[in-house]
């Protein structure tokens, strides 16, 4: 797991200081009680840091041991914080993208190009919609 911010017990405080990880995070958008708080919860991960966020999401994404919906959520999240089909929001996520560091984007590539061979072919295909 990304160490995203520091331990304290099982739970990570960080990017997703509520949940006590991002697979709980991503499960409990499956919840109707508790989708807008995770959704929420998402949606600042992302504009606090999106370096650490895409991180995050590739190695969920990548984590073999992860729940298969949690993976696939991942996949889904970082394809579309990377891609748009409108043309303005495409450059802004592009110009985003490109302000990662060098490392962070070779994690992000790794991590989804390991998930491609993934034995669950919903997960391979999650990783392929972020290439």
């Amino acid at each position: 797991w990304l160490k995203i911010g520091t331990r304290s017990g099982r739970r990570w405080v960080g990017l997703f200081p509520e949940m006590g990880s991002l697979t709980e995070l991503l499960l409990a958008t499956q919840d109707p009680a508790r989708r807008a708080q995770a959704e929420h919860q998402i949606q600042q991960a992302e504009q606090q840091n999106v370096e650490e966020y895409f991180k995050a999401l590739a190695q969920e994404l990548a984590g073999a041991e992860r729940p298969i919906f949690a993976r696939q959520l991942s996949g889904l999240l970082l394809k579309n914080g990377l891609a748009a089909k409108d043309a303005a929001r495409d450059r802004q996520l592009k110009e985003r993208w490109s302000q990662v560091s060098v490392a962070g984007r070779d994690l992000v590539k790794q991590a989804t190009t390991s998930a491609l061979v993934a034995a669950q072919v919903d997960v391979g295909k999650a990783a392929a919609q972020v290439l």
